[in-house]
């Protein structure tokens, strides 16, 4: 019976604590939906959900056609070959590069005009592959790797033909140097390139290797460079293209540390007595705000100094403007968390929906997994999160090259975050 008792009394608290109770259910269930959507993307099959390639194809001959088709047959790959609303109007240059620059897509290829010719001829030729640095290597080496596989199936036979003539002279002038006697004209006259041809398809990788071709030795060059508007000249590293996203993702936990301030001053009578100091009562929210901002952005240092020291990352063009988006982004989540501790009254509720919070923003806004796979609505819905702006701030300065100027507008919208968290949280602040 004493047990029961005590099953009794702690089932009361349980369940006095409505909010809390309802942030147990709420906070995982939200998390699961938010999550299956967000990361479905990642971990779908690639006929699911494939790559999408913007394709401006130029060719003037048959093998850039051939080449497309050969892509589009990937199921890695699904190639959009015209302007969007436009289905007639096939991609130019500017229209592939500018999905890249928008951040609509994340690569696009262009096969330049003269390919068809080039490869005819035996003449080397590259196809430029327009990859946006901030995305990781592991999105677009499955694009690297089915253009290869498509270059090989395409090229290779054309490749072939062309030398074929060359090869077939050099193997009879060895073959009358090494034996000392001449071939005779009408052996020669059999040894067409045409037959040739079909008999290295035939025997599937030729004679001997005669006509063996590995990556190097293929005409058709894949040439890998940023849109013209990146400043950087070398692509960075995956650590710079993740050191944002977590960055920021942990930044916002300085939500629950001003709640449990706030929450723990006010029950323990603490805020109380500073109110009876002789302080205006704005300046004491500005005191308890400033340590948690300058908390913020020691952390913000401390992880991009790891980040250098340990991987290497460098600061891109411009260090003043990681800096800035950082006190940026600062003031943001200390006026989220100013906000947050304003709407809950007990540790439970808050600590649920502080995670909840975190958690659920942080994917939505590319700091988990980039943006750029999530179904196209969620990917809309990131840009009303303060962690996009900072998160797409950071990865321009540390993977795009950008400097001050470019960030600006992201730290412009962050402000606007943070007065309209201020303005809500000074609103339904009670000092009493």
């Amino acid at each position: 019976m004493k047990i029961w008792a005590i099953v009794v009394k702690e089932a009361k608290e349980i369940f006095r604590d409505v909010g809390g109770l309802v942030m147990m259910f709420v906070v995982p269930l939200t998390m699961i939906v938010v999550f299956n959507y967000a990361m479905g993307g990642a971990y779908s099959s690639p006929r699911d959900n494939p790559l999408r390639v913007p394709v401006a194809n130029l060719d003037k001959g048959e093998l850039g056609e051939r080449l497309v088709a050969r892509l589009d047959s990937s199921e890695w790959i699904a190639v959009e070959r015209y302007r969007r609303g436009e289905e007639q109007t096939p991609l130019t240059r500017e229209d592939a590069t500018a999905t890249v620059e928008g951040g609509r897509r994340n690569q696009a290829l262009v096969i330049p005009e003269d390919f068809s010719a080039k490869v005819e001829a035996g003449e080397e030729v590259e196809i430029d592959l327009i990859i946006d640095p901030a995305v990781p290597s592991q999105y677009t080496g499955p694009v690297e790797g089915a253009l290869q596989g498509a270059l090989f199936s395409v090229v290779l036979p054309a490749q072939i033909k062309s030398e074929i003539p060359g090869r077939i002279e050099g193997q009879i002038e060895k073959f009358e140097r090494d034996l000392g006697v001449q071939v005779p004209a009408v052996i020669r006259q059999q040894l067409t390139p045409e037959r040739i041809y079909e008999r290295f398809i035939e025997s599937g990788d030729g004679e001997e290797g005669m006509f063996s071709m590995d990556e190097d030795s293929l005409i058709a060059k894949v040439r890998k460079q940023a849109p013209p508007s990146v400043k950087r000249e070398s692509f960075p590293s995956v650590y710079q293209q993740t050191a944002s996203g977590y960055t920021v993702m942990f930044v916002f936990f300085i939500i629950m540390f001003i709640g449990s301030s706030y929450l723990d001053e006010k029950h323990n009578g603490t805020f109380r007595r500073l109110l009876a100091a002789p302080v205006g009562r704005y300046a004491i929210l500005a005191g308890k705000l400033l340590p948690a901002l300058l908390l913020n952005c020691l952390q913000v240092a401390v992880m991009f100094a790891v980040s250098i020291v340990w991987f290497g990352i460098d600061l891109g063009n411009s260090p003043l403007g990681v800096v800035l988006i950082t006190v940026c982004l600062s003031l943001c989540a200390c006026g989220l968390g100013l906000l947050v501790a304003t709407l809950f009254h007990t540790q439970t509720q808050l600590s649920g929906m502080g995670v909840l919070i975190v958690l659920v923003s942080s994917a939505l806004s590319g700091a988990m997994i980039p943006r750029f796979i999530m179904p196209s609505f969620m990917q809309q819905l990131s840009l009303a999160m303060p962690q996009t702006w900072a998160i797409e701030g950071y990865l321009d300065i540390l993977a795009r090259g950008a400097g001050l100027a470019d960030v600006l507008p992201n730290c412009g919208v962050l402000l606007l975050f943070a007065a309209a968290f201020y303005v809500i949280a000074i609103w339904r602040f009670r000092f009493e």
